[in-house]
């Protein structure tokens, strides 16, 4: 990826340095990626500058929307904040993500709202805010495109668990949401990455994204910049 204007499609973030992608469940990646800082015409990655890790901040470029394949429901969220994010050496993402203005939305006729309230496990349902557990990214290269693959840390373990709430909530229930998703790395403004998910099962060999016993989609896009010491600088991956 060129770092002209770069951003980091995606949603929704310690991997083990010494996994390789394809322990990662990257079909066919080429190599495991790195983030890079643009300064004075010339981009070098974290270890060329000597970073050892940066703390990041984002939001959501599109409300975020989790599709659950066979419960005709999705979840839509209208802002997220990530928490105690850090973009690392080796391509590495590590943080968790609180979700705000979260809704229960039925697909199958005209997107109109459920009567549930929604949170993580014991949240605030009243508020609709979802806080996932700790989540690690990794950047990998596929057919010339940056991509981050997202899984819970560790691994094995998951996202987050929803609950559904309310006397007349067809779909009450505790949902854990595990597997993993594909992030998009895409040329966006001039300092932050676009985040974009990708839903193509041949990217996969490991677990796809689940809702409970169900297959899941994201969809949406968010940004992500740079806070701590190189606040204000370009910013991309290869």
């Amino acid at each position: 990826m060129r770092l002209r204007n770069p951003r980091l499609s995606a949603f929704g973030l310690n991997l083990i340095v010494a996994l390789s992608v394809l322990a990662l469940g990257a079909a066919g990646a080429q190599a495991s990626g790195e983030f890079l800082i643009l300064e004075g015409g010339v981009s070098k990655t974290f270890l060329e500058h000597g970073i050892t890790s940066e703390s990041i901040t984002g939001s959501l470029e599109e409300p975020g929307n989790l599709t659950i394949a066979g419960l005709g429901t999705e979840v839509r969220c209208t802002a997220v904040t990530p928490a105690n994010a850090t973009a690392q050496r080796h391509g590495l993402i590590l943080g968790s993500l609180l979700y705000t203005g979260c809704t229960v939305l039925e697909t199958s006729a005209l997107l109109h709202e459920l009567p549930c309230a929604i949170s993580d496990r014991g949240g605030d349902q009243e508020l609709g805010k979802i806080k996932t557990n700790l989540i690690h990214g990794l950047v990998f290269l596929h057919n010339a495109k940056s991509y981050v693959l997202i899984k819970p840390d560790p691994p094995g373990t998951v996202f987050v668990e929803v609950e559904l709430k309310g006397a007349e909530c067809p779909v009450s229930g505790l949902y854990p949401v595990a597997g993993s998703t594909i992030l998009l790395i895409t040329a966006g403004h001039a300092l932050d990455l676009l985040l974009t998910p990708v839903n193509n099962p041949t990217l996969f060999l490991g677990d796809r994204l689940r809702f409970g016993e169900r297959n899941a989609t994201l969809s949406g896009s968010a940004v992500a910049l740079l806070t701590g010491a190189l606040v204000g600088k370009q910013w991309g991956a290869f």
